[in-house]
């Protein structure tokens, strides 16, 4: 399990996620608020986030970059919950939950 952090709504909260697997999963199985209109299919840009890490950059494909053109809010640290797999470069990150308008 990875630590990190969920700041959502001027809120901060621990909590343990799974290593592997999808962040936004992980974030619906927190039961955190967090959009996502594609069902993290990589093609709505709802499920922005944006992620402070103390580690190395995060991978991001190609189709991720792409989508984060048309989110408004982008953000040099901004991922897409979908796009994103746990891994041990997300350790004690805070990552918010960006809410749309």
């Amino acid at each position: 399990m990875i630590p990190i952090q969920i700041k959502q709504e001027g809120e901060l909260l621990s909590y343990l996620v799974e290593k592997n697997k999808n962040l936004l999963q992980e974030l619906k199985r927190l039961n955190i608020q967090i959009n996502d209109g594609c069902d993290g299919k990589l093609t709505c840009g709802a499920c922005h986030v944006q992620i402070n890490s103390q580690k190395s950059q995060l991978n991001i494909t190609d189709d991720e970059k792409d989508m984060l053109q048309f989110v408004p809010g982008v953000k040099g640290n901004s991922r897409l919950a979908c796009g994103v797999l746990v891994e041990d470069s997300l350790t004690d990150s805070i990552i918010t939950v960006v809410k749309q308008e």
